[in-house]
């Protein structure tokens, strides 16, 4: 139990340690610059509302149009693709948010080994996609502080066959993508 709680810490402190020096790096080379860094896009509140189908972050109540009308076939559908196989439906997510096929390298490696910067990226490749205002130190500071209610949202922005890894029939991965691609 105690070792279980070391290890816990260790990754988690390890994923906000990488994420850190990732948004720092990127800060420089992305779309943060001086006349759009305010308080409220160094906390993520000019991303709290996206709009459209996407709405605002605190809606989790409203899954619609990720899962499809409020029925049971839907929410088991949902329920399939995320728990039982969200491994490859958040692979299948990630190279949607590229606009490219799902391959081993880099879609399932980077949500297997690196979860927290892939949430990050998710995030603001599907804001760039759905034309909302904002930077990528709002999408990290979303991704961790309210990271169920972030994901749901960009669940919500996406069209269901976005991710669901059952959509055209089960298809294995492609080997690498032929142009890696990390952000929109």
């Amino acid at each position: 139990m105690l070792l279980g709680s070391f290890v816990l810490m260790y990754l988690t402190l390890f994923c906000v340690d990488v994420s850190y020096v990732f948004v720092l790096f990127c800060a420089d080379c992305f779309e943060v610059d001086n006349t759009s860094m305010s308080v409220k896009s160094i906390f993520g509140l000019d991303q709290i509302s996206w709009g459209g189908s996407a709405g605002a972050i605190y809606e989790v109540w409203r899954l619609s149009p990720c899962c499809g009308s409020p029925d049971v076939m839907g929410a088991l559908k949902c329920l399939g693709c995320w728990w039982l196989c969200g491994l490859c439906s958040s692979s299948k997510f990630y190279a949607s948010s590229v606009d490219q096929q799902c391959a081993l390298i880099p879609h399932c490696a980077m949500v297997v080994f690196l979860p927290c910067i892939t949430t990050i990226l998710l995030r603001h490749n599907w804001r760039k996609k759905t034309g909302v205002s904002g930077n990528i130190i709002g999408d990290c500071v979303c991704s961790y502080f309210c990271g169920p209610c972030s994901c749901c949202q960009v669940l919500r922005a996406a069209h269901p066959g976005d991710w669901n890894f059952f959509a055209n029939g089960i298809k294995p991965p492609g080997i690498i993508a032929p142009q890696i691609k990390l952000l929109h």
